[in-house]
């Protein structure tokens, strides 16, 4: 009898040692296509590059730098195991987008127009399968950056203590639920 609890118990610990060793990462590795132009390119030492930055589940980024050619044209394949945000990055500003995996995204900016802020929409083309949820992340950034909210925050004001930090970052923090509510309406 005890050569069979043994037996089993042997086996038992091959199975989970084995399982174990082939699950990586419970969502997988997966990535999705950008593919995209730059209306009215023209090539300078500034503009070179198209930066490309993906999340993991745990929050830490992955920023990929993606090289223009002559006509403006990139392509690049982004790993991100979960649907959710990405950001882009050109000529010195980064918007935030959306997409899930195995998804191919094309995304068009005017060069014209990409450098005045508040001017997201209007600059940059989205096509995929979220590009309408894009456009909302878009629209909303930009409303929130152009709200003049009450409460501001000086984070490097040495005089402050905890409990006055922690009283107008919860000041804010309401502001910002209040005017996301209001926006949603």
């Amino acid at each position: 009898m005890k050569n069979l609890w043994s037996v089993v118990l042997l086996l038992t610990f091959v199975f989970i040692t084995n399982a174990q060793s082939k699950m990586q990462s419970p969502w997988g590795v997966y990535s999705f296509q950008i593919e995209g132009k730059i209306k009215g390119y023209q090539p300078n030492k500034d503009n070179g590059f198209i930066t490309l930055r993906s999340y993991s589940i745990d929050g830490k980024s992955e920023s990929n730098q993606v090289k223009i050619d002559g006509t403006g044209s990139y392509s690049a394949t982004l790993s991100q195991s979960f649907e959710g945000d990405f950001e882009i990055g050109y000529n010195g500003r980064f918007i935030g987008l959306y997409s899930s995996p195995a998804e191919k995204i094309t995304i068009e900016i005017d060069e014209a127009t990409w450098k005045l802020k508040g001017n997201e929409n209007t600059s940059i083309k989205i096509l995929g399968k979220f590009s309408a949820v894009s456009k909302y992340i878009i629209d909303f950034e930009n409303e929130k950056r152009n709200h003049q909210f009450k409460t501001e925050i000086n984070w490097k004001e040495p005089t402050q203590n905890d409990n006055i930090f922690a009283k107008a970052s919860f000041a804010r923090m309401q502001e910002e639920l209040d005017f996301f509510n209001d926006y949603l309406t």
